[in-house]
């Protein structure tokens, strides 16, 4: 999101986006993302104070938890974001960033999805609506996007465009 986002990027010529998280205070995302996400925020606050004063030695410490079910736990699942991470994957200004969107892109989030609300999505994306199609998927979770049938179909369909 933080690139298509970003007007000086002009390397990608369609994106999609899928389940995208847009950020700690985006209307699309339930609180601790739907009890998946554990924060560390006295962690997150004291590093952000030491990288203010340009200490960055600890940016590697985990600051967000995954309270994954034991049956989607597996070695490419990570147990934890680090201070870079979370810094680098939160999107600066989900408003803006959507706003500046001006490549196709194609939005997929499942009706089911445990970390967002699904409805939400439509709202938060309506600025966008000339480059931006969005497709909710019904009996699909978060993590199921990824290898969901119909998400393959619309993809294939959509890039054909």
């Amino acid at each position: 999101m933080r690139f298509i986002g970003n007007p000086k990027n002009s390397k990608v010529d369609k994106a999609i986006l899928l389940a995208p998280y847009l950020g700690h205070d985006a209307p699309t995302v339930k609180p601790n993302s739907g009890g998946w996400v554990k924060v560390a925020m006295k962690r997150i606050i004291g590093l952000s104070m030491l990288n203010r004063v340009g200490f960055k030695t600890l940016n590697s410490l985990p600051v967000l938890f995954f309270n994954r079910p034991e049956n989607i736990n597996d070695t490419l699942q990570v147990p934890s974001y680090s201070f870079n991470m979370t810094i680098n994957f939160n999107p600066k200004n989900h408003k803006e960033e959507i706003k500046n969107i001006n490549i196709p892109c194609l939005v997929l989030v499942g009706k089911q999805d445990e970390s967002f609300y699904h409805e939400q999505f439509p709202i938060t994306f309506k600025v966008a609506e000339k480059h931006v199609r969005l497709e909710i998927l019904d009996s699909v979770k978060h993590l199921d996007i990824v290898k969901s049938q119909k998400a393959f179909e619309i993809i294939k369909e959509w890039n054909k465009d």
